[in-house]
């Protein structure tokens, strides 16, 4: 037998021994596998979630910023091209003259279809890369894409559970498709942070938003005001800049550029604050901390205790 850090003495065959600071159960060393997540997996305020949202947009701007514009230069260029095409002119109140009003409405009904699935990869690809950069599991732009198209029906359905949710609640007077939309809002970081299908998805979003729906809501709020905010003002400054009526082919260009660069900078912040939002809750109703702690520890390897000295001067520590 040996005696403890603090003096007691227990049996060689104890099942917590200690070994240079890391622990040892039944003679067998933990090794250390991966990183400590970068950001606090701890329960947070209203501002440490904002900030916390923040420097994740920040931290990981340019990969934010390629999933998104991988998806949105697409759509505003076919766009642009459809426009530019189609319509005769653009009066100074935005008003639009077109050749066939008929073919026009179901060329944007194309149009717009095509924008949403490409808006739906890339919703995808950034939520799959930032549940996994946000406790530290780094992986490519193009195997956050990949995750995201491999799962792309299933996203859809989620998606069209999750607005119809919104669209039926909203008709009833605003206020309960606003409280649906909050309460499943954590099912599309919960969908790709732990692999859930649609219904599991939004039963998960249910649980973490139970007694959070108000804090939940302020972290949106927020994140919708500062890119409304942002984008109103641009565009503000391209109809001071150029007038419709006087280039409709440059308006349209310059529009579409607008809107690239703007969707591309500004679309991740929002799912941001959802995954922070999302761990924030795992953290208060599972111990997401806990359990990500204990994840750090990797097979057990095999390791041989060193003769015991019962005269160390280390005063019986295993060296």
């Amino acid at each position: 037998s040996k005696p403890s850090a603090r003096g007691r003495w227990l049996p060689r065959s104890s099942p917590l021994h200690v070994c240079r600071g890391f622990p040892v159960r039944g003679g067998r060393v933990a090794a250390m596998t991966t990183t400590p997540a970068p950001f606090p997996l701890e329960p947070l305020g209203v501002g440490e979630s904002l900030d916390a949202g923040f420097r994740l947009w920040r931290r990981h701007f340019m990969t934010f910023f390629l999933l998104s514009l991988v998806a949105v230069a697409p759509a505003q260029i076919l766009s642009a091209w459809f426009f530019i095409s189609n319509v005769v002119t653009v009066n100074d109140v935005g008003e639009m003259l077109v050749m066939d009003p008929d073919g026009f409405r179901r060329g944007s009904l194309v149009i717009g279809l095509i924008g949403l699935l490409l808006q739906a990869i890339a919703w995808g690809a950034l939520m799959n890369y930032g549940v996994k950069a946000y406790i530290g599991q780094q992986i490519g732009v193009a195997d956050a894409a990949r995750g995201a198209l491999q799962r792309l029906l299933p996203v859809i359905g989620l998606s069209v559970i999750y607005f119809v949710m919104i669209g039926v609640g909203a008709i009833l007077l605003f206020i309960p498709g606003l409280f649906l939309g909050i309460r499943y809002v954590l099912s599309f970081p919960a969908f790709y942070g732990e692999d859930l299908g649609p219904g599991r998805s939004l039963r998960k979003s249910s649980t973490l938003t139970e007694g959070r729906w108000w804090r939940t809501f302020a972290l949106f709020l927020v994140a919708y005001l500062f890119t409304a905010i942002v984008t109103g003002l641009a565009s503000a400054l391209l109809f001071t800049v150029q007038r419709p009526a006087d280039n409709m082919v440059g308006f349209f260009l310059m529009a579409a550029a607008l809107d690239t660069g703007l969707g591309a900078l500004f679309a991740p912040l929002i799912p941001s604050m959802m995954i922070v939002a999302y761990y924030d809750g795992r953290v208060r109703k599972e111990g997401f901390d806990i359990e990500y702690m204990s994840g750090q520890l990797g097979p057990a390897q095999s390791w041989d205790p060193p003769a015991w000295d019962p005269d160390d001067e280390a005063g019986g520590l295993i060296r």
